[in-house]
């Protein structure tokens, strides 16, 4: 069900890659099929797309992951990362 929405998601990218609320459908679906990785990436997209309700997740799911802040959220170098 989730792979088969990821599909029909992707097609709906192809021909509209600035609709952000298909960027955090498709990671609700990753999501559920246990890739928090691409999940977070899709909810950045869905916000940088200005689909503002993805930031709920990402608060609550990707900020949990510290390689996801240190990666994502807060590229190098800042005060934040120790890994630079």
């Amino acid at each position: 069900e989730y792979l088969k929405a990821i599909e029909d998601y992707d097609q709906v990218v192809k021909l509209n890659p600035n609709d952000g609320s298909t960027y955090y459908y498709r990671g609700v679906s990753k999501y559920k099929l246990n890739d928090k990785e691409n999940a977070c990436i899709d909810w950045e997209t869905a916000v940088k797309n200005s689909f503002v309700k993805a930031s709920e997740y990402i608060d609550k799911i990707c900020l949990r992951t510290k390689n996801w802040i240190n990666t994502q959220l807060f590229p190098c170098p800042t005060a934040y990362i120790t890994h630079c």
